[in-house]
């Protein structure tokens, strides 16, 4: 008895780490990489070998419309929340907050420690950033972030399991290695990673997008993707990882000869401007705004919005941090609060997110995914519910995105799903089976031990027979009694 206990401990134990590894191994992989101001029809420039590969086996969008202002942060953030720039906060690269009376701009967000002063900015009831949505899910899940934006900050007090801070000199194969080796870590194995690189949008700024250099840097990039693919492949990652490639945002050119000055049309002492360029955000001295607005509005190649007519296709006007006037520029054009300032970048963004020129890319492959599949557009609001459909996770809040507009680039079988309904089918048939080996043993011992009993009462019986026959005998020879006789 005491070696059929054992052994059905050994089974149980069996079991219990079974469970363990299958649920383990059964948990989806997601990575998404972001090569910053990839524009939707930079692939035609130059051979892309290592793209081409993943768009013969998955799926490409022709283009993805951004969200407005199409800037880096807005539009990182967007890709990982699902929400627009009027609902996550992120209004802009540059802000200012009426509440908190402070200004802000996020690319000094370079540090873990600075990153903490971000918080504030980025927490509130709405968002809830891909990363966390995936840990929450589970206590099996962890997320990994290399260098993606925002990823530093705690939202509401919570960060990835794993991330690292922003440095722009680390290179793209050694942000690959990292990000890898964190899906394949022994304690706590990433299922969702997020890699950032910063190319080719400086490259675009500096150079212009229609450059030699931008072209160079698009193979440049391939051969990172190569190097990518060929990685995951070595750990035997790549056929069962899903993986999306996406940017923030386009690029186009800018000159010298398309600059418009706004001290030329609105006195600068009756305004601060937050942010320039392709887009910025005009804060009137009280009692001004009427004044600047209309001064504003005589500048060529603007379009001056006050707040309430913010087109509603732009989804932006519903924030506090989005101040009473909105400035945007026709494409191409740049604009400067001061004539002093001077132009020193050849390329740029932040114009109309339905100018083509702005739109980014979208690349897909994986087991969810369809093969050699081109589809039409569709917003980067989007990507979040697809990520958490990958995931196999319900977002917790509300977002704008729809997984509607995007369920047409999956297969429409859930491998992974399918792959759990029949491991815990075998799981069921070896627990039964163990039960039922349990049951009949137990019957058979106490068949044995009714057997065992039976036997050992009709010995007891036997005798107390005896002893009583041998009683009589025994009375039978005793001395007879004077009072007998």
């Amino acid at each position: 008895m005491e070696r059929f206990q054992v052994t059905v401990l050994v089974l149980l134990y069996a079991v219990l780490i079974i469970t363990s590894v299958i649920c383990h191994e059964d948990i989806p992989r997601l990575l998404i990489v972001s090569y910053d101001g990839f524009r939707w029809n930079y692939l035609t420039r130059t051979p892309t070998p290592n793209f081409d590969y993943l768009i013969e086996k998955g799926v490409k969008a022709e283009w993805i419309k951004n969200a407005f202002p199409t800037k880096t942060f807005p539009n990182h953030y967007t890709i990982v929340t699902g929400l627009y720039p009027e609902s996550h906060g992120i209004v802009g690269n540059t802000m200012y907050d009426p509440v908190f009376k402070e200004r802000v701009y996020l690319k000094d967000a370079s540090t873990a420690e600075q990153a903490k002063n971000f918080e504030k900015w980025v927490s509130n009831k709405l968002n809830m950033p891909i990363w966390l949505e995936n840990q929450k899910e589970s206590s099996k899940r962890y997320s990994g972030s290399m260098m993606w934006p925002f990823s530093e900050v705690p939202v509401d007090g919570q960060l990835p399991k794993k991330f690292v801070d922003y440095n722009q000199s680390t290179s793209i194969q050694d942000r690959i290695d990292t990000i890898v080796d964190w899906f394949l870590d022994e304690d706590e194995p990433i299922n969702l990673g997020l890699l950032y690189y910063h190319e080719p949008d400086r490259t675009g700024h500096n150079s212009g997008p229609e450059s030699e250099n931008v072209t160079n840097m698009i193979s440049f990039l391939d051969s990172a993707t190569g190097y990518l693919i060929e990685k995951l492949k070595r750990k035997n990652l790549f056929d069962s990882t899903n993986i999306i490639l996406t940017s923030d945002h386009g690029m186009t050119t800018v000159s010298d000869e398309k600059i418009v000055y706004l001290d030329k049309y609105a006195d600068p002492a009756c305004y601060q401007a937050v942010g320039y360029g392709a887009f910025g955000n005009i804060i009137p001295v009280e009692g001004k705004e009427k004044e600047v607005y209309q001064n504003l509005s005589k500048a060529p190649h603007l379009h001056v919005y006050l707040k309430k007519d913010v087109p509603e296709d732009y989804h932006y006007k519903h924030n506090r941090r989005i101040q009473p006037i909105v400035v945007e520029p026709d494409l191409g054009w740049f604009f400067f609060p001061n004539s002093s300032q001077k132009l020193d970048i050849k390329g740029q963004h932040g114009y109309n997110n339905s100018l083509r020129d702005m739109h980014p890319y979208f690349i897909a492959h994986g087991p969810a995914f369809k093969k050699g599949f081109l589809s039409k557009e569709f917003n980067n609001v989007d990507i979040y519910p697809l990520m958490c459909k990958l995931l196999e996770i319900k977002p917790s809040n509300p977002v704008n995105g729809s997984l509607d507009n995007v369920n047409h680039l999956l297969t429409g079988a859930n491998s992974s799903m399918d792959t759990t309904l029949l491991t815990y089918a075998i799981m069921i048939v070896f627990v039964a089976t163990i039960a039922g080996v349990f049951s009949i043993f137990a019957c058979r011992q106490q068949h044995r031990y009714h057997k065992v009993i039976l036997r050992h009462s009709r010995v007891v019986k036997a005798n107390i027979n005896g002893m009583e026959s041998l009683d009589s005998a025994q009375h039978l020879l005793n001395p007879i009694s004077d009072d007998e006789l």
